[in-house]
Formats: structure tokens, sequence, C-alpha cells
């Protein structure tokens, strides 16, 4: 009788919440651009193999923002890019299609397309600066062809003659060429939501979840955990237990998975891995029958090195079975394996399993694969796709190992499936959850949750809150509570998005803020780790009286000007608005001109608004009062009658004051950041005291 070694694979398709809360728009492109490219096309290269069984889990987060693009609930800046004519572009328009058009695989995509590889050249040969100036309408609009030509999958191109027309032709686009590839593109995803929606009625596919936004459960349970997983662990000090919100990312999960795969779904894949028995004690009360995670967990709960039969072996843990990833195996496939011929890698591949199979006691002993289902495969010849199929094809063949679910395994050999008496916390990185926190930005983003926790706590006990309010209120927070901000941040992991998701992080709180009727705290209106934006500033030497005109023509009219100028520190000019304001006054009129990072038109098009906040006055949105003097065309201008701030100020009376920029009534940048500028309101004699020749 032939030894059998079984074998589980399980795909993890993961993207957090991309919608900015504040504008109600997808600020990156991610579950949009994956989905045409991996979605369909990954978990079918493995179906075409004879006999091919995995799981596949998906983090409802990702599914119902795939639901958002097929229903135009909302938009995401890249897509509203794509669709701009570059010959009507304005050059901060052109830069942004520039600067994120290129963010795919330099060898497999890019180098692939010689009209590509000559724009990426072009770009990189010269200065940010001149990108506007030097790339062509052409050039912009064969950009933004290429790049999503790039991203979409194979089976799209194969079954499209526009699509292979266009990789084909390679440059020289239209206008209406590229409109009808997005438009494709748009019905695609509807393609592939039903191509998701069937894997659960496929018997040889299981589908698990994830708690709805990703959240790391055992730090949000009990902050103990994390010193359990590393001892040398410097925790946050405000701690505030976010177990209600736990049970309710689970529940969610489940309520949302049964009503959009049409069945109970039993699996579940904690974010990153991540376990506890407080987590395992929450699953027990929903539909979960198992969770997986890394093998150093087992060791952990061992504490000692496991043995290869108990490696390959399932484990239960007060009622909740527990599938433990074959690091090794796992990581090959997700880091390695990409840079190999097929052949070889799947005979690699192959011999591993040998070995396993050769060392182990154990009847029908399982071998468990779990990686992430998406992004290792940009990496690979043809997204990895031939590497995938001639991989099942291979396994498939053999009669001495057998392809399973979770659920059948589980189901079939009972008896393999061994008790654990404890289970200690970890997640699939290292067995900690350094990866989240135990960093000083990472611990600031805790801190902010649990202080906002305590606030979300005393507002509940209100008793006539209205219910719709209170949900609004628990999305907003549970957004928050997602991984990937605590991911990005800090020390660890770094992309050209960190601001980005630490801008969706602040802005889910700040979000929270609002609702609860709350003033947003100062720290969330800047990076929470580049708060080294420093602004000095110079007083005025006169009195000045200039024209107010939008435009940058009166240069002896602002000369005599104070200037608050912003000094970015590490942050780069598009992750601050405010460049620099010249002040001064008369004896009637404060004046102000407000120079910006970006261009007017970008900053108006955000539908940015400026107020001017004087402390113990009054707060002036410089762009609808209509008691002041306001252009803007090149810069923002700003005349204001001293008596509209107060009737009463006379010569000497001090007043203080600030800029704050708004999106949608929020203050997303303050300046100065923690801090005011005083100035002492002054008449004619102003001028003879700083007379000077």
């Amino acid at each position: 009788m032939i030894k059998k070694l079984h074998l589980a694979f399980l795909w993890h398709m993961h993207q957090p919440m991309y919608l900015d809360p504040l504008t109600e728009r997808f600020i990156m492109p991610w579950v949009r651009l994956h989905a045409l490219k991996d979605y369909l096309d990954i978990p079918q290269a493995m179906l075409d193999a004879k006999n091919a069984k995995f799981n596949i889990n998906f983090v409802p987060s990702l599914l119902s923002q795939l639901d958002d693009y097929i229903e135009s609930k909302h938009m995401d800046d890249y897509l509203e890019f794509a669709y701009k004519n570059p010959d009507w572009m304005s050059p901060w328009e052109k830069e942004f299609v520039i600067k994120n058009f290129f963010n795919i695989n330099t060898e497999k995509i890019i180098f692939k397309s010689k009209r590509y590889k000559e724009l990426y050249h072009k770009k990189n040969n010269m200065p940010h600066e001149f990108w506007s100036t030097s790339f062509s309408p052409q050039d912009v609009r064969d950009l933004q062809i290429l790049f999503h030509l790039g991203w979409s999958g194979t089976r799209l191109i194969k079954n499209s003659p526009l699509l292979k027309e266009l990789i084909k032709k390679d440059s020289d686009f239209t206008e209406n060429e590229k409109t009808a590839l997005l438009n494709e593109q748009y019905e695609y995803l509807k393609t592939i939501r039903d191509f998701i929606k069937g894997l659960a009625s496929n018997k040889n596919v299981e589908v698990s979840i994830t708690p709805f936004y990703h959240p790391i459960i055992p730090v949000m349970n009990d902050i103990q955990n994390v010193p359990k997983a590393w001892s040398n662990s410097i925790l946050p000090n405000n701690f505030q237990t976010m177990r209600d919100y736990s049970k309710k990312h689970v529940d969610c999960a489940h309520q949302f998975a049964k009503k959009y795969f049409g069945k109970e779904i039993t699996g579940m894949w904690p974010a990153e891995g991540s376990v506890s028995t407080d987590l395992v004690e929450i699953l027990k009360e929903s539909p979960t029958k198992w969770i997986a995670t890394d093998e150093a967990i087992l060791g952990k709960t061992l504490n000692r090195a496991p043995q290869i039969n108990e490696s390959l072996s399932p484990h239960s843990f007060n009622g909740i079975n527990l599938f433990f990833r074959n690091h090794a195996l796992s990581d090959k496939i997700g880091f390695v394996y990409s840079n190999w011929r097929k052949e070889d890698a799947v005979k690699d591949f192959m011999n591993e399993l040998q070995h396993l199979r050769a060392i182990t006691t154990k009847e029908n002993a399982l071998v468990t694969i779990i990686l992430d289902g998406e992004n290792a495969w940009e990496y690979y010849e043809d997204n990895g796709e031939p590497f995938l199929t001639h991989l099942f094809e291979e396994l498939s063949k053999q009669d001495w190992l057998e392809l399973t679910t979770f659920s059948q395994y589980s189901e079939k050999h009972k008896s393999n499936i061994v008790q654990l008496p404890t289970l200690m916390p970890g997640s699939w990185i290292d067995g900690n959850f350094n990866t989240w926190i135990n960093e000083p930005t990472k611990n600031r983003y805790w801190e902010i949750l649990f202080k906002l926790q305590t606030l979300v706590e005393t507002f509940k006990k209100n008793e006539n809150i209205d219910k719709s309010l209170e949900d609004e209120i628990d999305h907003n927070f549970m957004v928050a509570q997602g991984s990937d901000w605590m991911w990005w941040a800090g020390e660890g992991h770094s992309s050209a998005n960190d601001l980005d998701f630490d801008q969706l992080f602040r802005n889910y709180v700040s979000k929270v803020y609002q609702l609860l009727g709350l003033e947003i705290p100062f720290e969330l209106t800047q990076p929470l780790y580049a708060q080294n934006i420093h602004v000095s500033y110079s007083e005025p030497l006169r009195l000045i009286r200039p024209k107010i005109t939008g435009m940058l023509d009166d240069y002896f009219g602002w000369s005599s000007s104070g200037e608050i100028l912003s000094e970015q520190g590490a942050i780069h000019k598009t992750d601050v608005i405010i460049k620099k304001i010249l002040f001064g006054f008369d004896e009637n009129f404060l004046y102000f001109q407000i120079s910006l990072f970006d261009e007017i038109e970008a900053f108006k098009e955000k539908g940015y608004q400026i107020e001017l906040e004087i402390v113990n006055y009054k707060k002036i949105n410089l762009k609808t009062d209509k008691n002041i003097i306001y252009k803007d065309i090149e810069v923002i201008e700003t005349a204001i009658p001293i008596s509209y701030i107060d009737s009463n100020l006379t010569t000497k009376d001090k007043i203080n004051f600030r800029f704050n920029v708004l999106s949608s009534g929020n203050t997303i940048e303050r300046i100065p950041h923690s801090e005011t500028v005083e100035i002492t309101i002054s008449d004619e004699g102003f001028d003879m005291e700083n007379w000077c020749v």
C-alpha cells in the first residue's frame, strides 16, 4: 500500500479599505487592478489542471470594494486620471500620471514593451520638475494605456481582440482606443465577481474568510498577548480592550460571506495568521470550524521544535481546528521560484514533498502551504500562470500525493487531529506581533485607537443614540483597526504609498471624532510618523497695501510683508499643501498671500478650502466668506477688514492666527501645526518705527 501524503494550499487575497471617508474616493487603485490581473487568473490557472484542489481566502473589505467599483459607487484617483485627455491636462495632472503609472513590475512588464521602456527611461533621466513640460500629450496617453495593459490579466488579453491589438500596436494610441480599453476592463470586473462567487460552489475549492477589515485581534483583545509572543516588548501605555469590536469583525465577515457566496463559510485565515486563546473564544461563537497560522506558533506552543509528525498534523484547540503553515515551502513559492524556470521550480518543489513523505512515519500526513495569492505573481513570467498550471498538473499525476481542502481533510482524517492544551499568541511573521506594534510610530497608532475606544464607549452609554449613527461610528472605527496602517507605519516596511496609508488611518479616526461631535486632535492633521514639518516666520517690516489679484504681479506691494515658511523636513512636497504665507496689514486690513506646493487648479479640484483661524475671535473661510476680498489664480490672496474681525480692535491689540486646510469640513493640515502667529495691530507709526535707509 502506498503511503499517502496530503497537500493543502491556501491562497490569501487581501486589500485594505482604500476609500477615503472624507472625500468618498478610493485614493489607491489596487482592488481594481489586482482584480483585473489576479482574482480570476490565479485560481483558474490551478483549476486548468485535472483534479486540482485548493483553499482560497478573501477578505470581505476587498470584496465589498469590488462591488463598489461594479456598482459605480466610487472611483479611484488613478482611474479618473486615466480617463482624462492629455491634450487638456494641466501640468499637475500630467505629473500625477507620470509619477504613478510606472507603478508595476519593471522587468516583467515595463521592459517587455519598447514604448513603455522608452517612457520609463525618459522619466528617470530628468528631474521631476521637467516631467510635465517634457512629456508630450501623446507620451502621457501612451503611458495611460500601457499601464492599464500591464495590469490586465492574461485571460482578459487572450479573449479580447482590442487588447491584443493594443499590445501589438504599442504606441501612438488614440483617445477612442483608451476609452474602449477602460470600458472593457470595467465590464470584465463583473465577470471576475461572478467567477469569485462561483468558487464557493466548486467541489474542488474551499473558500475561507478573514475578520472583516483585517484587524490584529489578539492585540485588540489583550495587550499582554504581545509580550507573551515577544518578551522584549515595549507597549502602549493606555490599553483599552476592543474585544467587542473583534467580535464584530468576525460576525460581520460571516454575515457578509453568507450573503455573498450563498452559503456558510466555516474556514478562516485570521489577519496575518495572528492567533491567541481569546481569538479562539470568539470564534467558538461563530460558524468558524478551522483557522490557519504559521508553524512558528506550534513551536512556541510546544515550547520546542516540533517533530516532523507534529508539523505534518492538523491540531485542535478549544474546539477549533488549526492548520500550521510550512514556512520553508510556502516562502519558496512566494519569494524564490519566481526567477527559476518553471520546470526546475516544480521539480524542486516535488523533491521537497518527497523528502517530507520519506521522513514522516505518520499515515496521511498533511503539508500546509499558505501564502499571498496576488503580490508574488508580478515577479513570475506571465503572472505566474505557467508555473501554477505546470505545478498543479504535476501534483495531480502523483499516486502518492492527494490534493485536499482543510474541511475535506478534517472530515476524512479526524483521527490525525492532535489536541493542544493551550495556544501561544503570535502571527505568521516570526511568531510575534512586531510588524504591527513594538515600535514608536506603530505604538502611537495603537494609543490613538485605545484612546478612541474610551471615547466611543462613553458615547455609546447614551441610551438615546441613533442606531444609524452608531453603525456609522462602528464602520469607521473598525476600518481604522485594520492591520495595514501599522504594517506600513514606522520601521519595517516601506512603499511609495506610505503617506497615503497614514492619511487613510488618520482620516478614519478623524471621521469617528467628527461623528462623536468632538474636535479632531491636532496630531491627526499631519503625518503621524513625519511630524518634522517645522514652520519658521518673520514679522512684517512696515505697513503694506498690496493689490489683491490672485496673481504674482505685485512684488513691491508684498515686499515688506512677514513670511511663514513651511520647512518640509523628510516629507515630499506633494504631501504638504501650504508652501509659504506672506502676511501684513495697514490701518484697515489684514493681508495674506498663500503659495501652495500644488497648482491652484489641483487644489480646487480636490475640493480643499483654507480657513483663517483667529484665536478667541472667529474662523474665516477664505473661499466662502463674503465679507472679505478673495482671489485665487496663481496664488491665494485675501484682504480682511480688521473691523470684521472685531469692531473693538484698536492699535496695539494683539491677535493670534493660524491657517487650516479643510477637506469636506475637516482639517487635514494646519500651519503652524501646534502654535499660532502673533501680530500687533498698528497704524502709520509702525512705518516710522521700522524706517531704515
